[in-house]
């Protein structure tokens, strides 16, 4: 847990992002735009980008520990949390340790 924290500080420390809420549908496509950045490209552990689901009944965002999917609740749809979410997809079971 106290791990958890430090990430979630130093994200809100080192970044500046949009908090703008999208729809799920700018969502799955800001992912697939992310997933195939040149950088990105080079760490993923798969080409296909994670499945995004509406997260209902979720009370934060999450991905799978395969990381191929991502379940967005409505109020986690924005830039931060998606970040988050694809660096979990691309650290496949690697939760928030040095991987990550």
């Amino acid at each position: 847990m106290k791990g958890d924290l430090l990430i979630y500080r130093a994200e809100s420390q080192a970044w500046t992002y949009r908090y703008e809420s999208m729809t799920l549908e700018r969502a799955r496509e800001f992912i697939a735009e992310v997933w195939a950045d040149p950088i990105v490209v080079k760490f993923r552990p798969r080409a296909e980008p994670p499945e995004v689901t509406d997260g209902r009944r979720r009370r934060s965002a999450a991905c799978d520990h395969d990381g191929r999917r991502i379940r967005l609740p409505r109020f986690a749809r924005n830039e931060a949390v998606i970040l988050h979410e694809i660096t979990h997809a691309l650290t496949p079971g690697a939760h928030h340790g040095p991987v990550f």
